[in-house]
């Protein structure tokens, strides 16, 4: 899948689309990780967070910057992933991107811990959690409003099956006294 990424590469390069350069780029970072080929990690990584600075893609670049934090925590490169991180963090905050944000921290807390440097490790710790528990109540607070929105419905849709059948019943009701009343007229 690579060889795919590095034809859309040129494609987007030859049109001068800069944001999907930034995102192939990011792709490209991500496989060479998952392969454990960091050094290419760390080019691609490179390569997408100068094009996704110059276009000020803060969403996209906030991954970039986790992504090569990351990396850099993977080969004990801890100053460099801590760098990565900090700038993830902040353009999570400046952006409100609490899954960036979670992200960025558990590499802060991660990397402090290697470091033993464990009141920092505590610190980006509580972070952490305060955001990973707030982003599982939103999750929950979303599904609960979800599962109301289908019990009303459901219920709506009953009521709705409901007066159908009344109103059906009530026009069987007609037809048959108009039919009783047209017998004994007749």
């Amino acid at each position: 899948t690579l060889s795919y990424y590095e034809e859309s590469l040129e494609i987007y390069e030859f049109l001068e689309d800069k944001r999907n350069i930034g995102s192939v780029l990011s792709n490209m970072a991500f496989l060479a990780g998952k392969s454990e080929d960091y050094n290419k990690a760390l080019d691609y990584n490179l390569r997408s967070i100068a094009v996704l600075e110059e276009i000020q893609s803060l969403g996209k670049l906030g991954h970039a910057y986790n992504s090569i934090a990351a990396t850099y925590q993977k080969i004990k490169d801890y100053s460099s992933a801590i760098q990565y991180a900090l700038k993830a963090k902040e353009t999570a905050e400046e952006i409100n991107e609490p899954g960036t944000l979670r992200y960025a921290l558990q590499i802060l807390y991660e990397t402090y811990y290697e470091l033993k440097d464990y009141k920092k490790a505590f610190e980006y710790q509580n972070e952490f959690m305060t955001i990973k528990d707030s982003l599982l109540n939103e999750s929950n607070s979303e599904k609960i409003l979800e599962l109301e929105a289908k019990y009303n419905s459901e219920k709506k849709e009953k009521e709705i099956a409901q007066l159908e059948i009344i109103q059906s019943n009530q026009a069987l009701s007609i037809e048959r006294r108009d039919k009783t009343i047209l017998l004994l007229s007749g």
